[in-house]
């Protein structure tokens, strides 16, 4: 287990709670660290972080009702569940399997934008989250989204608490700060040009 991942997540489930109660309480329960693997393995991945992400909680399940974007905490979907994000990483799944078998989804919208981590203990990109996004015709490039899935998550945390992510008296629809977004971004992932070139 990545133990700074583990404490990190816990953090974020706290800003979830507070900030968001309704997006905490429609996470599903932690899995198994031997259930992740072994559906990790299904698609050909062995990762400690993706098994530290998932055994915090199993994501949110699609509810074609209340679409993501009702609750969304970052402007590209929520955690999505393991068999969600294990079926649209499957080779054989031409709906949406048009990024490098490197790259796993870990925030998804559901409607064609992701957030995808580079689990390629091999690459120079390791650990760095990627954007694709259908609505904005944006596909994986060097340019990283976030540096690692743990500056992800620390991004997140930080919008929260200084209220750069803030929902309506309902915890539903997200208003953000986006000049404000972009500072954290830029500050929490130096390495990650997606920041820098929208700062410029």
């Amino acid at each position: 287990m990545n133990n700074k991942l583990r404490l990190l997540m816990v953090e974020f489930e706290k800003c979830l709670d507070q900030y968001c109660n309704i997006m905490c309480n429609k996470l599903e329960s932690p899995l198994q660290v031997s259930t992740v693997k072994q559906s990790l393995g299904k698609v050909n991945i062995d990762d400690e972080n993706l098994r530290t992400y998932y055994a915090w909680k199993n994501g949110i399940n699609y509810d074609a009702i209340l679409p993501t974007n009702a609750f969304d905490y970052s402007s590209f979907g929520v955690m999505p569940t393991l068999e969600f994000a294990s079926d649209v990483s499957h080779e054989n799944n031409n709906s949406y399997h048009m990024w490098d078998s490197s790259l796993f989804p870990v925030i998804a919208s559901f409607g064609g934008d992701f957030l995808l981590y580079n689990h390629n203990k091999e690459d120079k990109d390791y650990n760095k989250i990627f954007l694709y996004s259908t609505s904005l015709l944006c596909m994986p490039s060097e340019d990283s989204y976030f540096d690692s899935l743990e500056s992800m998550i620390e991004t997140y945390i930080q919008c929260f608490q200084n209220k750069v992510f803030v929902y309506d008296s309902d915890q539903m629809f997200l208003d953000v700060d986006t000049d404000a977004y972009f500072e954290i971004a830029a500050k929490l992932n130096p390495e990650s040009k997606y920041w820098k070139e929208d700062l410029d």
